[in-house]
């Protein structure tokens, strides 16, 4: 998103505040179009953070094996197509995905068959607490790996989006990212 300036002047009788948003260099409208996406995410995001996922799946590339982008409908099934009930498989779904598509790395395969990311993802999938609970409970959490052929220069970026349920709400975490390697 361009660099943008940000006031926001009292409406006059109710004590609340109306935010302007502009480009800081030349306007132009696609500038313009930046800022306002940018910010209605971040505003909408607020309220409904599974837009975050729904906006690094477009910017990048969801990357799970057997998912495409109409999958994201399910994406609080913790017994569907993201779900992270074994680890392991999870993992290889994600590497097999990259490895597979037209968007993967420019190298014919990534370094040790992408062993060491594979293990980054089952950590993060099995993360726990200070007091050794999972951070990502596999009952109420899913997760959308992203991958970003730009984020590194040999072979791209994973990064994990999970969602998790609690009281009703989405929490959003991410992990990562890291280099395919």
């Amino acid at each position: 998103m361009p660099p943008i300036s940000a006031r926001s002047p009292p409406v006059q009788r109710t004590g609340a505040e109306v935010e302007i948003v502009s480009p800081d260099d030349e306007f132009t409208c696609d500038a313009y179009e930046d800022i306002i996406e940018g910010y209605l995410l971040e505003t909408l995001a607020i309220e409904y953070p599974e837009l975050r996922v729904f906006d690094a799946a477009t910017e990048a590339h969801l990357c799970l094996s057997g998912v495409s982008d109409g999958d994201l409908s399910d994406i609080h099934d913790t017994n569907g197509p993201f779900s992270i009930n074994n680890p392991a498989t999870f993992a290889d779904r994600v590497i097999s995905a990259i490895a597979f598509s037209s968007y993967g790395p420019n190298k014919p395969s990534p370094d040790d068959q992408g062993r060491w990311t594979k293990s980054r993802i089952k950590d993060a999938c099995g993360k726990t607490d200070e007091e050794d609970h999972p951070k990502y409970p596999r009952h109420e959490t899913t997760c959308v790996p992203v991958y970003d052929p730009e984020g590194n220069d040999d072979h791209g970026t994973v990064t994990l989006y999970f969602l998790k349920s609690v009281d009703g709400e989405t929490q959003v975490s991410t992990e990562g990212p890291w280099a395919l390697m």
